[in-house]
């Protein structure tokens, strides 16, 4: 989220499931509901967001989750010399940069070959 816009956080939890919200373990700060609204999202709400999702009618179910969310500041900076890694369905880890650098070389031959034929 950028500072300034609106966001949110958001489970696809049930009807009957219970959602609670909490941030950073501070007891001053709960919410309930499946969504979890920034309006404006600033620089203080970054935290680790947890939703406690309770289920009444069966203290022992397995729909009894915590699900945390850790919420920066910043969004992530894409850029030169970082790493980012794609998981594919077998797990192989694959760097980003090697199609990003491809499909520069690719856009750049499409380029060059542009303005050939521009020139003819």
């Amino acid at each position: 989220m950028c500072v300034g816009e609106n966001g949110f956080i958001t489970t696809n939890a049930l009807s009957i499931i219970d959602v609670t919200w909490t941030k950073d373990g501070d007891p001053s700060f709960s919410a309930t509901g499946n969504t979890l609204n920034f309006t404006p999202y600033s620089a203080t709400d970054t935290g680790t967001y947890n939703a406690v999702l309770s289920y009444s009618a069966n203290p022992n179910s397995c729909a009894n989750q915590t699900l945390s969310y850790t919420v920066t500041s910043a969004p992530p900076i894409a850029g030169n010399g970082q790493t980012v890694d794609i998981a594919f369905i077998d797990t192989t880890l694959e760097n980003l940069f090697d199609y990003i650098n491809g499909l520069m070389i690719i856009l750049e031959s499409g380029q060059k070959l542009l303005q050939h034929l521009q020139a003819l």
